[in-house]
Parts: structure tokens; C-alpha cells; sequence
């Protein structure tokens, strides 16, 4: 396990996400609470009386002996096969994982590195409720996470029935040590996470543009808009970035599309007004102008932009007939299959700082490393000459690839520049699984490093 500053690296181990059990006192709960408390204890009764016995005689590989060492130990619920493992690290989640699994700190007495000790004390301390287990853990530990924040989370009653399952036990999750907890327990070690990493430092220092006088004016009121919206700004950034040197009419971001459409979207009735503060542009600089009203998709809007053709010269009067020809995305439902796409989930932040749109870009992180071969051999075969033109299926392989990495970097960039993007990534990691957690602890990982640095 990596050592990792502060508080991340014990966020990272220990919060994973099921939606807690609620409790009440109508039959209809006291039932399903019943039915959860038998699935679990059916549950853990079945690991250790499972009849397919684990078999890692034969295994060659180094890695993978440990893994199935420490799958064999959890099913048999048996400490002595611990010992096997090669690996200190390895050998340290075995124990850890039996902790976790039955509930039973004994096992952590058997972890060597003492990092990973004090983990395995604080994740049962909280899986538990049990403060006591919270003494266990070093004054001086290098995870940063003293007895009091330990005692804090572990006073808190964790309603969450610690329900396993067996796919935690893949070889590609297997080094992963889950503990279950409740929402409540969650909330506090985000917010114990937040005052540690200093993360509320970034965005509370920003100064939002109270006036437009140029591109980067205009750049920065856009990119922080959520945080002081100023929709009477709108005909000044606009003017600021068709003006500027940067802007081309044949490649407006998708955020810009986006974060106005939405401004044009919640101020309708002042469409007319502002039409005419942006009458003098010519046809070029009136293309984001134009996106921006088809993106609003508002009656308004699209009476607005019919009536655009008016003034239009002919090459950008059938533009403007192609536009209305064509129904604006929905973007947080249709498949996010391009740059383009990405670029218009981050204009809606941009304007509401919601987490719906970052949700959704996180949805597409699995694509970075599920067709990263793939696109590595396409790449190597473009380079050695050997390249032939990709299927259908090929190709969109490779787009869904350059998508999920796009969408990684972007996540990562805006988490170091957005208090709510690091927010809604470290939350993330409570609900995601597997692929996807594992990124989005890469991204919070290097973006609180950033941060640190920044604050």
C-alpha cells in the first residue's frame, strides 16, 4: 500500500459505499430488517462452510499464490494459511481481510507494518462501534489519523450490517481491505478528511469577476460562475471571448455551448434584451451566440435563432438551418462518446455546480484502463507500420478509451482547481467499486498532493 499524505490514504482504505439500512418501527422495516440480519448471517455461514475448497497448489506465480492464500484463508476462515504468503504486505492484508470479514480485531494482532495496523484497528474501531479498539492505534502513526478522529467515527452507531461478498475477493480486489459503514460515519471522515488536507483553501480564495474587461475575465466568471452567479455579466463574457485572439468559430468548446445554453436556458425573458446588446457582432463571432440559444432549447430561444437567419449572410443562414434541424444533446443521459461531450458536462458544472455532470464523467473512468491494451497496440502498430483500418467495433473501442482518459485527467485538473469537483470525487469513492474506485483514489490521491501544495 502506498503511504499517502494525511487523511486520504485512511478515506481511500476505508469508506465503501452501500446505501445504509433504514430502521423504523412499522412491521414493514422490523421485517426487513430481519430478512437482512438472516442474508447476513446465511451469508457468513456460507464462507466458511462453502464445500468448493480453494486450491492454490500449482500456482507458480508469486502474486498470484498470495492472493489465492488469502482467499483460501478468508473462505476457511483459518489465520495459520496467512503465514504461507511470500509477501509482508500481502501477508498483512490476509490478517487484515479476516478482521474485516468476521469482525474480530484478533486478527490485527497479526498485521507486522505498523501502518497497516493501526488501519486494521481504526477500520474495525469503526465497523464496530467499539472506541476502545481506537487506543490500539499510534499517537505518532504516519496515516495521520489520531485516536481522537478514530474515537469520533467509532461513537457514531454504525447502523451497516457488515453483508460480504465474495466478488471482494477477486484477484482485482482483493488487496483492497473494505470495512462497512453507515452514511453518518461516512459524513465524518469526509469532513475530518476536509479539515486535514487544508482542501477548503482552493476555491474560498478565488476572486469571481465582478466586471469583464477581457478574455481571462471573462474565462475565470465562467469557470467559478457556481460559486457567485452573475447572469447580468452574460453579454460581456460573451463579447470578451468572441473578441479574443483564441476564438475560432469552427472549434467552440462544448462548454461554452453548454454553460450559456443554460444562462440563456434560466434567464429567457431576458433573451430579447441581450439580442440586441449583441446585435453588433458579425456572423462569425454569433456562432457560440447561435450554439448557445439551440443548446437553450426553450421556444424563446429557438424563436430567437430562427429569426438570427434575418440578418445572416447566406453560407450562415443554412448553418443556422442545420442547427434547428437538429434536436440538442441531452447530456446527462445520452452515452458521453466524445471530447466534445465531456467538455459540455464540465459547462454545466460550470454554471450549477451540481453533481449530477461530474457523476456522469466519472461513470466513463472504467474505459481508461478496460481498453488501454487495446489502444496501446493500436498504437504500436500505427508506429511499426502494421496499422489497418479499424471496425466499427474497433473504433469505438479506441473512442471510448481516449474518453475515459480525457474524462481522468479532467476529473484530476479540476480537482485541484474546485473545492466540489475534490468533494464529489472523494464522495465518489463511498458508492464506486472496484475499476472505478480505484481511479477515482488515484485522482484524489495526486489532486490533494496538488492541493497541499497550492494551500
Amino acid at each position: 500500500m502506498r503511504a499517502i499524505s494525511v487523511f486520504i490514504l485512511l478515506f481511500i482504505v476505508l469508506i465503501v459505499g452501500c446505501s445504509t439500512v433504514e430502521k423504523s418501527d412499522n412491521s414493514a422495516s422490523k421485517e426487513m430488517a430481519k430478512s437482512v440480519q438472516e442474508k447476513t448471517t446465511q451469508l457468513n455461514k456460507n464462507v466458511t462452510e462453502k464445500q468448493e475448497i480453494v486450491k492454490c497448489n500449482g500456482i507458480t506465480d508469486k502474486k498470484t499464490l498470495d492472493s489465492c492464500y488469502i482467499r483460501k484463508s478468508v473462505k476457511e476462515k483459518d489465520d495459520k494459511i496467512c503465514l504461507k504468503i511470500s509477501d509482508e504486505f500481502s501477508k498483512d492484508v490476509c490478517y487484515m481481510q479476516l478482521a474485516a470479514w468476521y469482525n474480530l480485531p484478533k486478527y490485527c494482532d497479526g498485521v507486522v507494518i505498523p501502518k497497516e495496523k493501526d488501519l486494521c484497528f481504526f477500520g474495525l474501531a469503526i465497523q464496530l462501534s467499539d472506541l476502545a479498539l481506537c487506543d490500539k492505534i499510534r499517537k505518532d502513526t504516519e496515516i495521520n489519523t489520531d485516536q481522537n478522529v478514530c474515537k469520533k467515527a467509532a461513537a457514531i452507531k454504525n447502523t451497516k450490517e457488515n453483508i460480504r461478498n465474495e466478488s471482494l475477493l477477486d484477484d482485482d480486489q482483493i488487496l483492497d481491505i473494505v470495512y462497512t459503514t453507515s452514511d453518518s460515519i461516512d459524513r465524518v471522515l469526509i469532513e475530518e478528511m476536509n479539515k486535514k488536507t487544508g482542501s477548503a483553501s482552493i476555491t474560498t480564495n478565488i476572486k469571481v469577476p465582478t466586471k469583464i474587461s477581457s478574455e481571462e475575465d471573462a474565462s475565470m466568471w465562467v469557470t467559478y460562475y457556481y460559486i457567485k452567479p452573475n447572469p447580468a455579466l452574460t453579454v460581456d463574457a460573451i463579447k470578451a471571448i468572441v473578441k479574443s485572439k483564441n476564438y475560432d468559430p469552427e472549434d467552440i468548446s462544448g462548454a461554452s455551448v453548454s454553460f450559456f445554453g443554460e444562462i440563456f436556458k434560466e434567464n429567457d425573458g431576458k433573451l430579447s434584451e441581450w439580442m440586441n446588446q449583441l446585435d453588433s457582432l458579425n456572423d462569425e463571432q454569433k456562432v457560440l451566440v447561435w450554439q448557445s440559444l439551440w443548446f437553450a432549447d426553450t421556444s424563446k430561444s429557438k424563436s430567437i435563432l430562427k429569426n438570427e437567419k434575418n440578418s445572416a449572410s447566406a453560407l450562415f443562414k443554412n448553418y443556422i438551418d442545420t442547427l434547428l434541424e437538429q434536436e440538442p444533446p441531452n447530456i446527462l443521459k445520452d452515452d458521453v462518446l466524445s471530447g466534445y461531450q465531456l467538455d459540455m458536462l464540465w459547462g454545466l458544472f460550470f454554471k450549477t455546480g451540481n453533481e449530477e455532470p461530474i457523476n456522469k464523467i466519472i461513470s466513463v473512468l472504467p474505459w481508461s484502463e478496460e481498453y488501454k491494451k487495446e489502444y496501446d497496440k493500436r498504437v504500436a502498430d500505427y508506429q511499426s507500420g502494421k496499422a489497418k483500418e479499424p471496425t466499427e467495433a474497433e473504433a469505438l473501442i479506441l473512442v471510448k478509451y481516449s474518453v475515459g482518459a480525457a474524462a481522468k485527467w479532467g476529473l484530476t485538473s479540476n480537482s485541484v482547481q474546485h473545492d466540489r469537483v475534490f468533494e464529489i470525487a472523494a464522495k465518489g469513492i463511498v458508492n464506486q467499486k472496484a475499476v472505478t474506485k480505484d481511479i477515482l483514489k488515484e485522482i484524489v490521491y495526486e489532486a490533494n498532493k496538488e492541493r497541499i501544495s497550492k494551500s
